[in-house]
């Protein structure tokens, strides 16, 4: 059981690794009617930043769950908007990270001596079972 944690974990870390937070260039609301993020973090004028989850357009408004709560934010209060985007750096570095454990498995495989614990095949002609 253990074993699955750990794999869900890597996994989850795994994914994680790819993405990182990247201001979303402008027109915003073709970013979030388009891409329909889950969600995103907004800039506001008053300089605060929160999060919307489930963010939608409505107009020039962008609709969502703020901390459990259903708000609307006009596109005129915002002065950057931000959302989590693939990282093709770190993608690399992941795939180049798992291909060198991957080789060097198979190289500790391939490498690793010992004695066979099978048993010995035994054959007596005399029966015919060779």
């Amino acid at each position: 059981m253990k074993t699955a944690w750990l794999g869900a974990s890597l996994l989850v870390g795994i994914l994680a690794s790819c993405k990182t937070m990247a201001p979303v260039p402008a027109p915003w609301a073709n970013y979030v009617t388009g891409t329909e993020p889950g969600s995103i973090w907004l800039a506001r004028s008053d300089h605060t930043v929160v999060r919307v989850d489930g963010p939608r357009m409505f107009g020039d408004t962008v609709v969502g769950m703020v901390d459990g709560q259903y708000t609307e934010i006009p596109l005129t209060d915002v002065t950057q908007l931000m959302a989590r985007r693939a990282d093709k750096g770190r993608t690399i570095a992941l795939a180049v990270a798992g291909g060198a454990v991957t080789a060097g498995v198979v190289a500790a495989i391939l490498t690793t001596t010992g004695t066979s614990a099978a048993i010995p095949f035994q054959c007596d002609p005399s029966k015919d079972d060779c």
